[in-house]
């Protein structure tokens, strides 16, 4: 869809009656500090002076921040002292380093911390800040500038935040960011594709949403300079994409790298606060009340992890010391201050008197393709929200269904990202690596089993919607599949989604074609809950406490591997249904029981 598509498909769909989510500026400040409170103050005084455990501004920054917000929020105010001495110490760490790529995050949370607290600090203070602050020189003190003419191809969002943070300089008479916007801002208009989402390399969902967010951030604040209109135009179908794209569930799409931690629906909230005042202040309501519930149902989605004990800050519940799913550079210290200070953005931007409205996913069906660039079929219908990825990058997922989602359901139930053959984030030995997700395979010409989940951009694929009504849609994905040998397997499958679930059907093409099978991962454990799993006369049913998860098939019979495999989010097993035909079918269902 275009953007007047999917404005008129808001405008144009039935009203809905929501209960209301009852989230509010004050429920951001009550995630905030469930996100400082991960911290222990003692332990981040000593933890700045070990050289072997030091902690880096990035993190430090992140953590001044969230405290900032809390302060100006009018909570924690006898911890002002300790915030005031965290910000010196970052205002001096920051003015001594040289092309150091902390600088370019800690300039934005710096600046951040004194825009919400710039009332509450006395003259003098102020004064020694600005003094350190002034001394910044961004061909200096950052990484991510571009320095000579090689340097442009690999400007990427880490230069978008250090250009939000100087303008957040600008705003208090620190700096003239003209020259420097004009080195960047032309390199950096051109990595948005046609649907205003941000190409960073690897084309992740989340680079493109916190690259997004960040400039929403800075046009909030006051930027109206050359590049402010060609930045907004992309921001406005970029958070349209957003908003499509949010699973039922409040979550953010799975696909590349940093996925599945908390601070990704953290950049949701940051998204859809901004745009919800876009349309507030053009009159139009229901699509503003639709961003504002869209924040909120991201926000609620994860407080489950954020609930447990210790908090997390990824989507399973092992042991924070295990660093499970964790990418080198995602650790907790870093992530769960993240997760805080991108919650910042969202308080600053949110407008209360907006009232909540059903989302696009809530309110009828829809089915939602991205630019090849980021290669993803995300459809929602009848409460679910399903998401194919037919060419990912196999760093980080693999070809096929990656996620089954239903409100109200655990998001790992069924599936909420595909596996990874590849060393790219953190599992515990004993575990598999293996390309997997609900994916159709076969027999090649020497005897071997292939499956779609393998050959990631070895595929050529097209879209067919045949249909869409409000609550139901289906749809085709036709697939040319090119192995490493240059065999070119042709096959079919077709998504029916609805209020009873999906109704799934692969169907191999070609004269040579033998029979199909069908991968199935099935979930056994998340860090501390353990799963049912009974298979049988076709069927499989799993159970997390009260959830199920039901796959049944007429066409098929079912083994299921033993062998344990990992994504982000837990152990699974591997279900194979095999048919003895080149078509195969199979119905998913989600379920509370009572």
């Amino acid at each position: 869809m275009n953007i007047e598509q999917m404005i008129n498909h808001i405008l144009q769909s039935n009203e809905q009656e929501i209960v209301e989510t009852g989230v509010s500026k004050e429920t951001y400040l009550d995630f905030i500090q469930r996100s400082f409170q991960a911290y222990d103050l003692e332990e981040l005084r000593l933890r700045r002076k070990k050289d072997g455990d030091y902690l880096d501004l990035q993190s430090y920054s992140r953590v001044a921040c969230l405290l900032a917000c809390l302060l100006a929020g009018g909570r924690l105010s006898h911890l002002k002292p300790f915030w005031a001495e965290m910000m010196t110490e970052c205002c001096k760490e920051l003015a001594s380093m040289d092309n150091n790529i902390f600088a370019d995050f800690a300039i934005k949370e710096i600046m951040l911390s004194i825009k919400v607290m710039s009332r509450r600090v006395d003259e003098g203070t102020m004064k020694e800040w600005y003094a350190h602050l002034q001394q910044v020189d961004p061909f200096k003190q950052y990484a991510a500038v571009i320095r000579t003419s090689e340097d442009e191809a690999r400007m990427h969002n880490i230069n978008v935040y250090n250009m939000v943070g100087e303008f957040l300089r600008e705003t208090e008479g620190l700096t003239d960011t003209t020259a420097y916007f004009d080195r960047h801002w032309p390199i950096q208009l051109r990595k948005f594709d046609a649907y205003g989402m941000y190409r960073d390399p690897g084309c992740p969902i989340l680079y493109d949403l916190t690259t997004r967010a960040h400039i929403q951030l800075m046009l909030a604040s006051g930027y109206n300079g050359t590049y402010a209109s060609s930045l907004d135009a992309y921001l406005q179908y970029g958070g349209l994409m957003t908003l499509f794209t949010q699973s039922v569930t409040g979550e953010l799409a799975y696909g590349g790298r940093s996925n599945q931690f908390l601070f990704n629906e953290a950049l949701i909230a940051v998204s859809c606060e901004y745009e919800a005042l876009r349309y507030k202040r053009a009159g139009m309501d229901k699509i503003a009340g639709a961003f504002k519930r869209a924040a909120h149902l991201a926000i609620l989605s994860i407080d489950r992890w954020l609930s447990a004990s210790p908090p997390r800050h990824l989507k399973n519940l092992y042991p924070i010391e295990s660093g499970y799913g964790t990418e080198y550079y995602a650790y907790y210290d870093k992530y769960m201050a993240s997760f805080g200070s991108f919650l910042v953005m969202a308080y600053d931007l949110a407008d209360d008197t907006i009232a909540e409205k059903a989302t696009p996913v809530e309110a009828s069906a829809c089915v939602i393709q991205t630019t090849p660039s980021f290669h993803k079929i995300i459809a929602s219908a009848g409460g679910y929200t399903i998401e194919i990825d037919p060419k990912p990058d196999q760093q980080y997922d693999a070809a096929g269904l990656g996620r089954i989602h239903r409100k109200g359901i655990p998001t790992e139930l069924a599936l909420s990202t595909p596996f990874t053959a590849e060393e790219s984030y953190r599992i515990p030995a004993g575990l598999q690596r293996r390309y997997a997700a609900i994916s159709p395979g076969w027999m090649n010409h020497n005897g071997e089993m292939c499956t779609l989940s393998e050959y990631g951009n070895h595929v050529d694929y097209e879209v067919v919607i045949h249909s869409r009504e409000e609550d139901k849609v289906f749809f085709q994905v036709d697939y040319n599949v090119t192995s490493v040998r240059g065999e070119c397997m042709r096959l079919s499958e077709k998504y029916s989604l609805g209020e009873e679930g999906l109704h799934y059907e692969a169907e191999l093409r070609g004269a040579s074609c033998g029979s199909i099978f069908l991968q199935v991962p099935l979930l056994v454990a998340n860090g501390i809950d353990q799963t049912d799993r009974f298979v049988g006369n076709g069927k499989i049913l799993v159970e997390l406490g009260r959830f199920r998860y039901q796959i049944s098939s007429e066409t098929s019979s079912v083994t299921v591997d033993p062998q344990h495999i990992a994504n982000r989010n837990g152990e699974y097993e591997l279900a194979w249904l095999k048919s003895t035909s080149h078509r195969i079918s199979a119905h998913f269902a989600l379920e509370a029981t009572e």
